[in-house]
Order: C-alpha cells, then structure tokens, then sequence
C-alpha cells in the first residue's frame, strides 16, 4: 500500500511540474513579441513621406480609373460602345509603411482610433507572404494580439479568411475573442440597413460614402462569418470633391512588406449590379446569422 501511494505521490508531483512548465511557458508566449511585429519605427518625417506616396499612388490610379469612366459616359451619350483605355488595368502595390502611415490621415472621417483606443494600443498592419495581419497591444490582456488573414480570390469573389489569432505567439482558442467578434457583427448589421439604403453610384461611377460604407460592413461581415465577398476596392477622392470610385479586383499578391492589387475598371452594368447587391439585405442578413 504504501509503494502505491508513493508511486501516486510521484505521478501527482510530475503532473503538476509539467502543469507549472506548461503555464510558464504558455505564459512565456503570450507576452512574447512575434518575429514580424514592430512598434512604431517610423520618425515624423519618414511617416509623412510614406503617407504622401500612398496619397502619390492613390491619386495616380483615381485619376486612370476617373479618366476610363469619363470616356463610358462619353460614349454613352453619343450612343456608342466604350472602348477600354489603354493601361486602365493596373496594379496598385503599397508597402506596410505607407498604409500604416496614411490610414490616421483618414481619422476625422473613420475615426477608428478613439473607438479602439479605450482597447488596442498602436494598432497597425502587417504583410507577410500570403498573409495580412491587424495587430496591436491589447490593454486588457497586456499583451499583443493578432488576426491573421488569408485573402484570395475565386469565380470572381474575394475571399479573406481569418486563419489564426494569436496572443503574443499563443494561439488562442476562439472563445476567448469569439464575443467580441459576435458584438462587432450585431453593430455592424444593426448599422447596415441604413447605409444600404443611402446607397448610391452615380451614371459617372461616383460612389457616395454610404455605399463604400456599406461594402465595406459587407466586406468584414463575410469575413468574420467566412464567406466570399464582391471583389470591389473604392478609390478615394483624397480632395473631398466627389465620391470613390469603384473598381474590380481580378489579383492579390501579398509579400513580405508589400501588397499588390491587380484592378480594373467596372462598365456601367457592373457598377450597377455592385449598388444592386449592396442595397439587397437578404445578402447581408444570411451572412450576418451564419
């Protein structure tokens, strides 16, 4: 009797070493940095240049994407058939820098940062190969948490997978973040009605910031419920004049530091299928309570 007991007694302490080896190295890897994570690195001048090719580059294709549309509507009138312009497809490649650098330009109209500041600390995007990663300092935890996303595209829809979210290098199980993601799709879909209502494209290709609103709630809500999306990016109008212009995504590249879009041009008839799909609810409602 008194062998088993002290064979029960070994059994108990070896468990509870590996339990201790266990949480301290779980430990270990929730406050560890990953490999690719890297604070702000920028200074002032080197984050302003960065933003100013962004804008360099935004500007550039609204401009190609502006001129293609303005020759569909001259066409139109004269009651002939648009010809694609040369060179209006194109691909728009923006490194993590410059992205990081011109989103806060955007603050006063997303403002993003003072809704995630009260839980994220310094958040930012990353590129790796085939794979974009939002990322930032969670205050709660103490800790730097990520979403990890796999884009790609197929018979014409994209497709972002959210593959992994890590603690530190932990991978975390869904139920710790499983909540906020459920809270994130009743704000949105309790929001979209409206901006699918407001929705609109004009015979110019204008988008208003209703429908880009509602393409991109769509957009995040496919996302977190792992659907396929339309595959649209709206080009920003970076003076305020006049609305975004949609274009279709026929690639993704995603390298270390680098994303490429190969985009083209929507005709008339696909602009008016993307605000025709925008506005229909049922899309939204079915991916919104998978």
């Amino acid at each position: 009797m008194k062998k088993l007991l002290r064979g029960l007694a070994i059994i108990v302490v070896a468990l509870l070493l590996v339990a201790v080896v266990a949480l301290l190295f779980g430990r270990h890897r929730l406050y560890s940095r990953p490999d690719w994570y890297r604070a702000k690195h920028l200074t002032a001048a080197q984050s302003e240049a960065a933003a100013n090719s962004a804008d360099q580059k935004m500007i550039a294709a609204r401009s190609q994407i502006a001129e293609a549309y303005a020759a569909q509507t001259r066409a139109a009138r004269a009651n002939k058939a648009a010809q694609t312009q040369p060179g209006s497809a194109f691909t728009l490649d923006l490194t993590e820098d410059e992205i990081n650098a011109w989103i806060p330009k955007w603050e006063g109209e997303l403002g993003w940062k003072s809704k995630a500041a009260a839980y994220v600390k310094d958040p930012a995007i990353f590129f790796r190969k085939e794979e974009i990663i939002l990322a930032g300092e969670v205050k709660k935890w103490d800790s730097i948490v990520s979403l990890h996303f796999v884009p790609t595209l197929a018979d014409g829809k994209l497709q972002i997978k959210l593959t992994q979210v890590p603690a530190g290098t932990l991978p975390l199980p869904r139920a710790p973040w499983d909540g906020y993601l459920q809270k994130l799709t009743s704000v949105l879909s309790a929001k979209l009605p409206e901006l699918q209502r407001n929705a609109n494209i004009d015979e110019h290709g204008r988008a208003n910031n209703a429908a880009v609103e509602a393409a991109m709630s769509e957009l995040l809500l496919n996302t977190l419920n792992d659907q396929p999306a339309e595959a649209a990016l709206f080009l920003p109008d970076q003076l305020g004049r006049s609305g975004s212009l949609p274009v279709k995504i026929t690639d993704t590249t995603v390298e270390d530091g680098t994303l490429s879009l190969s985009v083209e041009p929507m005709d008339a008839e696909q602009r008016t299928a993307l605000l025709n799909q925008l506005k229909e609810p049922t899309n939204v409602a079915t991916a919104a309570s998978r």
